[in-house]
């Protein structure tokens, strides 16, 4: 355009415009010219992460792992950017490690398969694992990784534990540890430096592997948080099916069948339910139908609940009642002596159709769990009979073989805390799938081991949560953040004296939602105070907590530490 022509400038300065305009268009070319170049750069990041694909991991002293991908991952919400790699460990162990772009606080942690057990039935079985689970230690700034501790299956299929020892050793015990070493490898390699803190969080399952890493492998982390562990893996497996059998009456049906359109509220159950709570209400200071410790409760006899006359619903049957004395008392053999220590404690009934007869699935579903259980625990068994036509004796006999693989029940701790190792571990009262007395016993005769509680406590606390089912909720203050708690243990040398939880706002379907997607692996970070109905103390076993008399009972404040007399 000729500026001049058009009147824009004067003609005098017709040499200067020109100058002008030949500037203006090569500092055009040459911003084009950058930018091209920006576009075409590789960004650094994306490098950093994809590198990981051609690294050489095959050299990991007891751990040769082989990477198959590595993505840069956007952020999503409050979930940071992460190179997310994945690769294998022998061929057979797969694992995600979560790697922060920016961020990363110098950890490590592991979050446990906690899907992936024998006996388990149901959608809450599978799959594995999954890599949303590092959300929480993500958040944190932590490089995080799961596994799926040697196999993949189906829900509630454990057909690949049949006559296949190696994947059975993984699943026991070695998955996790070999896993970790490629984990800490990977992450050294990425930040140039090994992580300064390394951290275990799991439950159910997972809950287990804490305990196997810090018997077994107590070098391998600083701190563990071992969730509703099944410590006597077998005996516990084989106590949930005798469960399961109690509920089913003469003619192969479900004693307490569940209402139309309402998943989790047997209504004979939670009748059950609150005549125990009603009987067995402690003396915390308050009424509230809370038990800190139901076996203390041993003043109640269904039998109360008998019907005077036809069925309602405000009665029980002669054979519901036979029923929930069996589950309360345990298996036993044909002579009625007790075949194991474990038993259902009071406070659990609301869920036992649930959990064991899958939402009225009844015979088959407990079926099913047989056949889990007794032949993939390599427990031989007539598989052709009815489901509830089980040699029990003989069975807990058998499963000895795989008990040696799966228990987690060594008492002898001193590596783990001569290594500086923190463990917490928690378990919900009300649980109706791993049984209290799993972690209660375990824990007493850990402080037996370790020469008494004083010692014991220095390095090893146990958390019961009055009414919380498996791994969370059931009507208990079951939300509490156990990574800033082992963290604080292990990094500044404040045990933990006291946690609190928060109890959540009840919903319609809240009784099994352990693992909420809007928070990711909840035992990683924060509860959503503002989503809660109250909060509650909670002390290292034996302690609990007892209302002190005055202010909001559902404040946390408002109580303290009372020593209960057994």
């Amino acid at each position: 355009m000729d500026f001049v022509a058009q009147g824009f400038l004067p003609r005098r300065r017709r040499g200067a415009a020109v100058c002008w305009i030949a500037l203006i268009v090569a500092a055009a070319i040459a911003m084009g010219s950058a930018s091209a170049r920006a576009q075409s750069a590789p960004d650094p990041e994306a490098a950093r992460c994809q590198a990981m694909r051609t690294a050489d991991f095959t050299g990991i002293p007891d751990a040769p792992s082989t990477v198959i991908s590595a993505t840069p991952m956007p952020q999503a919400g409050d979930v940071p950017a992460r190179c997310q790699v994945v690769g294998f460990v022998n061929a057979t162990i797969e694992f995600v490690v979560n790697l922060p772009v920016t961020g990363w606080n110098g950890k490590f942690a592991h979050v446990g398969s906690h899907f992936a057990h024998i006996g388990c039935t149901g959608a809450e079985c599978g799959p594995a694992f999954t890599a949303a689970e590092c959300d929480g230690p993500l958040k944190r700034g932590y490089a995080c990784i799961v596994d799926d501790e040697g196999h993949k299956a189906p829900a509630g299929n454990e057909s690949w534990a049949y006559q296949n020892l190696p994947a059975e050793a993984d699943f026991a015990f070695r998955a996790t540890h070999l896993s970790t070493l490629a984990g800490k490898e990977i992450t050294a390699r990425y930040y140039g430096k090994p992580p300064a803190h390394a951290y275990f969080l799991g439950c159910s399952d997972a809950g287990r592997q804490a305990l196997v890493e810090a018997q077994k492998f107590p070098a391998d982390y600083d701190g563990v948080v071992a969730g509703a562990p099944p410590v006597d893996y077998a005996a516990n497996a084989l106590t949930v099916l005798w469960n399961a059998a109690a509920l089913l009456g003469p003619d192969g049906k479900s004693l307490f069948p569940a209402e139309p359109n309402k998943r989790f509220m047997q209504s004979d159950l939670q009748l059950l339910r609150k005549f125990v709570a009603d009987k067995c209400d402690a003396d915390e200071g308050v009424k509230d139908g809370v038990m800190p410790d139901p076996r203390l409760c041993r003043h109640f006899d269904p039998a109360e609940l008998k019907c005077k006359g036809p069925k309602t619903a405000e009665c029980l049957t002669e054979d519901q009642i036979a029923a929930a004395r069996k589950i309360y008392g345990g298996p036993v053999n044909a002579k009625g002596e007790k075949l194991t220590t474990l038993g259902m404690v009071p406070g659990s009934e609301g869920n036992w159709a649930y959990s064991y007869l899958a939402e009225g699935g009844g015979p088959e579903n407990v079926r099913q769990m047989r056949d889990n259980i007794l032949k993939y625990l390599s427990v031989s068994a007539d598989l052709s009979s009815p489901a509830t036509d089980i040699d029990w004796e003989g069975a807990f006999k058998r499963a000895a073989l795989q008990a040696a693989l799966y228990d987690a029940n060594n008492p002898d701790l001193r590596a783990f805390k001569a290594a500086g190792g923190k463990m917490i571990a928690f378990q919900g009262w009300s649980d109706h799938e791993v049984l209290p007395a799993n972690i209660v016993d375990y824990y007493e005769t850990v402080t037996k081991t370790m020469g008494g509680a004083a010692p014991t406590k220095d390095f090893f606390r146990l958390f019961m949560i009055p009414r919380m089912d498996h791994c969370g909720n059931g009507g208990g203050a079951d939300k509490i953040e156990y990574l800033a708690a082992i963290e604080n243990w292990v990094e500044n040398g404040k045990a933990p004296d006291m946690l609190v939880g928060f109890d959540r706002k009840p919903t319609d379907d809240a009784r099994y939602n352990i693992w909420p997607a809007e928070s990711g692996y909840w035992l990683a970070q924060p509860w959503d105070k503002a989503a809660s109905i109250g909060s509650r103390p909670v002390y290292p076993y034996p302690t609990q907590a007892k209302y002190k008399g005055a202010g909001d009972q559902t404040d946390a404040a408002n109580w303290g530490p009372f020593e209960p007399k057994h």
